[in-house]
């Protein structure tokens, strides 16, 4: 499927392309109060299309506590079943095409605002894009479990290649214990499969990190090891100890920089 391709596509960072399907409307919130409903499709707020889930979060963010035009399509199955007192703006094969004023709401526990909407289920997200599921036995599931592992072992290392050559920005794209931490508790309230592959993806990146080249990390150790056997001797231990402090050195600084910029996104 699209999602799957996408997210393991060489360009990926782990991002989920969710559509801006409406999943689920908070009681009380500025989404009910505008009339939206499950399966709406928020195509735009303010002047800027919205394609993505990830794009709607972000421009609500953006906007605060300002007041904002959302404009979303509603299957025509489903307007007979509408409450709605939004605007409709426009009609079109199979949608209709609704328009409101919303003031998102700030949210305290997790200092954001919400527009109080919940993201598109497993459910949803199969109708979307025609996903079949399909049932493993114990041989098929692990054979698909070390192809999956191997398909976002390698989206992995590309992703963070793409960050260390540059390529892709430093501080948007890597993070310290604080944000794993959010990521993590984000993704146990979602439920147990997306922690468990949050786990497995952690522990990916860890393995990654783990062979590099860096003394102090088992991929320095690698380096001795060939070195010796091209060699045929081992270097001295003043080497050996200063090669290891280099390494501590620079891995310490390292995750001062990741812990300093999740402070900086707090």
């Amino acid at each position: 499927d699209i999602i799957t391709q996408l997210n393991r596509s060489q360009g990926s960072l782990g991002i989920s392309f969710s559509p801006s399907l409406v999943g689920g409307v908070m009681p009380g919130s500025a989404a009910e109060e505008a009339g939206l409903q499950r399966w709406d499709r928020v195509v735009r707020i303010g002047e800027e299309p919205v394609q993505f889930w990830q794009q709607m979060t972000e421009m609500i963010q953006r906007v605060g506590r300002t007041p904002v035009t959302i404009r979303w399509e509603r299957p025509d199955s489903l307007v007979q079943q509408a409450t709605t007192t939004a605007q409709v703006v426009a009609r079109r094969a199979g949608v209709t095409i609704y328009e409101a004023e919303v003031v998102p709401q700030y949210y305290d526990p997790e200092d954001r605002y919400l527009l109080g909407v919940t993201a598109p289920d497993e459910a949803m997200l199969a109708q979307e894009f025609g996903v079949r599921h399909k049932d493993y036995g114990l041989g098929e599931a692990i054979r698909a479990g070390l192809v999956d592992t191997w398909v976002n072992t390698r989206a992995t290392a590309v992703s963070l290649g793409r960050v260390f050559s540059g390529r892709e920005n430093l501080r948007e794209n890597l993070g310290g214990p604080i944000m794993v931490a959010q990521v993590t508790k984000q993704a146990a309230e979602a439920g147990a499969r997306s922690f468990w592959f949050i786990v497995a993806m952690l522990s990916i990146t860890l393995a990654i990190v783990n062979i590099l080249p860096i003394p102090a990390l088992d991929g320095g150790h690698l380096v001795f090891l060939l070195y010796e056997g091209i060699t045929r001797r081992e270097p001295s231990l003043r080497v050996r100890m200063a090669m290891q402090q280099i390494g501590m050195i620079l891995l310490l600084a390292f995750m001062t920089f990741l812990i300093f910029n999740d402070i900086l996104r707090l």
